[in-house]
């Protein structure tokens, strides 16, 4: 077997650090948001061994006491408010 090597890199990695979605949102994700009403597309994609945590990262709701929403809550609460605050600024012109 021949001896190769690949290098790769990364924006962000999360890990066993205390991460926790509300930051992963704010690093990652946030921008995304902000990039889909300029006419972009995004993509989250979650990759990591059985049982690390992705479904909670990217869909634990909201409870009290947490520490915020998983990453697809965030995303779309964020994408409404977007939404309502510019159906606000046409009725202010109206």
């Amino acid at each position: 077997m021949a001896n190769i090597s690949f290098q790769f890199s990364y924006d962000h990695v999360f890990g066993l650090d205390g991460s926790d979605p509300e930051d992963l949102y704010r690093k990652c994700v946030s921008p995304l948001v902000d990039w889909l009403f300029k006419g972009y597309n995004a993509t989250v994609f979650a990759y990591g061994q059985t049982g690390s945590g992705k479904t909670h990262t990217m869909v634990s709701e909201y409870k009290p006491g947490s520490k915020g929403f998983g990453v697809i809550p965030e995303a779309i609460s964020s994408i409404f408010t977007h939404i309502f605050t510019r159906i606000s600024r046409v009725k202010e012109y109206e």
